[in-house]
């Protein structure tokens, strides 16, 4: 937790130097940059800055998510994790990352089980699918048809 405090005190005089100028799509290109070359913890910071300025990007916050995962600050996570179910319980992402931190953690019973619900969440997307898929071809659109067609079988294997 130290190291984590230490990062933020290096990266603040680069949010001070930025002041108001900050673009939000530059840090969380930045952000992503810092990710995929498995600086989780420099990813995080910049995440948290980017969803401080961009509060309703759900896939900002994902992305906050996943660095703080990969960079071991689970609680974080965690807690983030939690804030956005009570927002949107229906996106298995969270429930996948959710049970990604547990079995990081070593807490099998709940990554099961977190990942038990991202499944019934994507088989009920499946479900819509097959419904969509339905209606098109009723209307005669062929094309829109197959491709919810397609993404109702990949769902629902």
């Amino acid at each position: 937790m130290n190291k984590n405090i230490f990062f933020y005190f290096l990266i603040l005089p680069f949010f001070i130097s930025c002041g108001n100028n900050a673009n939000p799509k530059e840090i969380f290109q930045t952000a992503k940059n810092e990710f995929f070359e498995k600086e989780f913890t420099k990813s995080a910071a910049l995440f948290s800055e980017y969803c401080k300025a961009q509060p309703d990007d759900f896939d900002g916050k994902l992305w906050l998510v996943r660095s703080l995962i990969f960079s071991e600050n689970y609680s974080e996570a965690e807690s983030l994790i939690n804030k956005m179910i009570l927002t949107n319980k229906e996106d298995w992402r969270l429930y996948f990352w959710n049970a990604q931190q547990k079995k990081l953690t070593g807490n099998f019973e709940e990554y099961f089980s977190y990942l038990r619900k991202a499944e019934a969440i994507l088989k009920d997307s499946a479900a819509v699918y097959k419904e969509l898929s339905f209606i098109w071809e009723t209307l005669g659109l062929h094309d829109r048809s197959s491709v919810c067609k397609n993404k109702m079988e990949v769902l629902a294997q």
